[in-house]
C-alpha cells in the first residue's frame, strides 16, 4: 500500500513538473509569436516610411528642377532686357491725369518746370530741349533709390540732375550718392538733403 501511495505521489509530482515545463514552453512559443509580430509590423512600418521617403525625394526633385528652370529665366531675361535697375517712385496717379480731345491735364501742387542742357550725362531720359516737372521734397525721407533730382553742387553751375543710386548714412546724417544715367561711375559730390532743390517727377520730349 505505501508503495502504491509513493507511486501516486511522484506520478502527481511528474505530471505537475510536465505542466509546468508546458506552461513555460506555451509561454515561450506566446512571446516568439508576439516577436514576430512586432518584426513584422517594425518592417511594414520601414517600407512605409521608405515609401513617404521616397515621395519626399522625389518633391525636393521636382522643385529644384523648377528653381532650376526659374533661374535659367531670370538669366535669360537679364541677358536679353538687362538687369533690373530702380525706377522713380511713382509720384502721380491715375486719378490726377486727365485727358481730353483738346488738352492734357496733369494736377500735380506746387509743381515747377525746368529745361534740361545738352550735358550727356543722363542720355537718354534726359537730353538738350527736355522739359523736366518738378516738385520739391518736404523732408530726406521723400527720396527713394531710382528718383532723379535736382541739386546744387557748391562746385559747378547750374544745378544737377542725375539719379539717386544710393542712400546712405553717416556722422552727418543722410547722404544721397547721385550718378547720371550716362555716366560710368557715381557723382563725387557730397550730396545732402539741403542740396536737394526738386525731384523729377515727369519728363515731357
Amino acid at each position: 500500500m505505501k508503495h502504491i501511495i509513493a507511486l501516486c505521489i511522484a506520478f502527481i509530482v511528474l505530471a505537475t513538473a510536465c505542466t509546468v515545463q508546458q506552461s513555460e514552453q506555451v509561454d515561450e512559443f506566446q512571446s516568439f509569436f508576439e516577436l514576430q509580430e512586432q518584426l513584422v509590423d517594425s518592417e511594414a512600418e520601414r517600407q512605409e516610411l521608405q515609401t513617404e521617403l521616397a515621395f519626399i525625394q522625389r518633391d525636393l526633385h521636382d522643385a529644384r528642377q523648377q528653381v532650376e528652370q526659374v533661374n535659367e529665366q531670370d538669366d535669360f531675361i537679364q541677358e536679353l532686357f538687362g538687369q533690373e535697375l530702380p525706377s522713380p517712385q511713382d509720384r502721380i496717379g491715375e486719378q490726377q491725369i486727365r485727358v481730353s480731345k483738346n488738352r492734357v491735364t496733369i494736377d500735380i501742387r506746387n509743381a515747377m518746370r525746368a529745361g534740361v542742357l545738352d550735358t550727356n550725362s543722363m542720355d537718354p531720359v534726359l537730353d538738350e530741349e527736355s522739359t523736366a516737372i518738378l516738385i520739391r521734397p518736404q523732408k530726406p525721407e521723400e527720396i527713394e533709390v531710382g528718383d532723379i533730382v535736382v541739386f546744387d553742387n557748391k562746385d559747378s553751375e547750374p544745378f544737377i540732375v542725375h539719379r539717386v543710386v544710393r542712400i546712405t548714412q553717416d556722422e552727418k546724417g543722410i547722404r544721397f550718392h547721385t550718378k547720371g544715367d550716362n555716366a560710368p561711375v557715381e557723382d563725387p559730390f557730397d550730396v545732402r538733403f539741403e542740396n536737394i532743390e526738386a525731384i523729377v517727377v515727369g519728363i515731357l520730349y
